[in-house]
């Protein structure tokens, strides 16, 4: 039953977005920043918000590139201003007044850095990729970092090199109408997505946001 279904969301999905290709220029060059642009999207504005913060961070910090560059920054802070160190990184390098990000922003580097160092081959863009491909939806669930849950987790992988979706409304709606049944469980969701963008090799990333070009335009 289940592979009926994704070859019928597969066959949809390639219907629905016709010429849709992989961007190669998704997200940014460097894992450090791929790691701010997540965490500082997180229930914000991304263009008038997260973006423009990730591109002036990468402005005055040209040599913070690694997950331990940034990891070795954000201590840095941490040592000078104790208790008040992941403020105070918040608001000299992202001009945002948000403790808790910062602590975010540190424990999401922790857990990939720690990902990475099993199998790591030195190339940690290579690694985080991996890394990406390789987890599933419901592994958010063991990151137990306050704040960072599914769409966080799901919008690193996207970042990172995955061909995933984040968790909406539009797709629940979408696999209920196509199925013929009811489907509101997020993990089922994300799942049914990747297995059939699995079939084709489709790029669900760039149907995503094309949905909600979609979406935005219909108002």
């Amino acid at each position: 039953m289940k592979r009926i279904e994704s070859e019928i969301i597969a066959r949809d999905l390639k219907k629905k977005y016709p010429n849709t290709i992989p961007n190669p220029n998704y997200g940014w060059k460097y894992p450090s920043l791929n790691i701010l642009d997540c965490v500082l999207s997180i229930e914000r504005s991304y263009i008038n918000f997260a973006h423009d913060r990730v591109k002036k961070f990468n402005e005055n910090n040209p040599d913070c590139t690694s997950i331990e560059n940034l990891i070795d920054m954000i201590q840095k802070y941490k040592y000078n201003y104790n208790e008040y160190g992941y403020g105070e990184f918040t608001n000299k390098e992202l001009n945002y007044n948000h403790a808790e990000r910062g602590r975010m922003i540190f424990e999401v580097s922790q857990f990939l850095l720690n990902e990475i160092s099993k199998n790591s081959t030195g190339n940690q863009t290579v690694e985080l990729m991996k890394w990406a491909k390789n987890s599933k939806p419901e592994d958010a669930y063991n990151l137990k970092i306050k704040g960072f849950g599914l769409w966080g987790f799901q919008y690193l992988r996207m970042l990172m090199g995955a061909q995933t979706a984040t968790p909406d409304f539009l797709d629940k709606n979408y696999l209920s109408t196509i199925l013929g049944r009811t489907v509101r469980n997020d993990i089922e969701v994300l799942n049914l997505l990747e297995k059939a963008v699995y079939i084709y090799d489709l790029p669900l990333k760039e149907m995503d946001n094309r949905k909600w070009e979609i979406q935005t335009n219909s108002y």
